[in-house]
């Protein structure tokens, strides 16, 4: 069956939703909800979130030149999606949406208090290419400055996705929680 490539991208999933924090030139708190994240490198690590170019976020990102990631539990799943709502500048989307923030280690940008993960990371380029700033996500990648995982979710060491139980977007409104953890070896 061929597939629409503008949703190529469903193919992809479930993909973990995050909840990318950002300060705006108002010092308001901006934070957007978004499934297009991954590692891209261990040495120095990188991560890379795909933002609208259009968002406040984006600009946010290029103003402050830093942003967090932070994961939440799927039980805050529908205050997660409140934040994908458009507020002006200078507004704590946070607030609108019913959770909480308390201050980064190394970045000025908050962090969500009912995450369970948290990446603080330092703007380090994206794509910067013409015809990119008329699609509708532009990769952004940020070097992880600090990590850190709230005990509640480690069981030997490592993060225990039964733990944390982060929503898994499919399509839409559809999302995967709970995980059953099978372990292969590889030959």
């Amino acid at each position: 069956m061929r597939y629409e490539n503008e949703k190529a991208y469903r193919l992809i999933s479930p993909r973990i939703l995050i909840l990318v924090t950002t300060v705006d030139i108002l010092d308001g708190i901006d934070a957007m909800p978004t499934t297009f994240v991954a590692p891209v490198s261990f040495k120095p690590p990188l991560v890379m979130v795909s933002i609208p170019p259009k968002s406040n976020t984006y600009d946010n990102i290029l103003d402050k030149k830093e942003f967090v990631i932070n994961v939440l539990p799927s039980l805050y799943v529908t205050k997660v999606l409140k934040c994908g709502k458009h507020f002006p500048k200078g507004f704590n989307k946070l607030q609108q949406a019913g959770l909480n923030w308390y201050s980064s280690e190394k970045v000025k940008v908050p962090r969500v208090k009912e995450a369970k993960i948290w990446l603080e990371c330092r703007f380090v380029g994206g794509l910067q290419i013409d015809h990119l700033r008329s699609t509708d996500h532009v990769p952004m990648l940020g070097e992880v400055i600090t990590a850190e995982v709230s005990d509640d979710v480690v069981t030997e060491g490592r993060v225990d996705m039964k733990k944390l139980s982060p929503a898994m977007h499919i399509t839409s409104e559809s999302f995967a929680v709970g995980f059953e953890i099978v372990k292969k070896k590889v030959a």
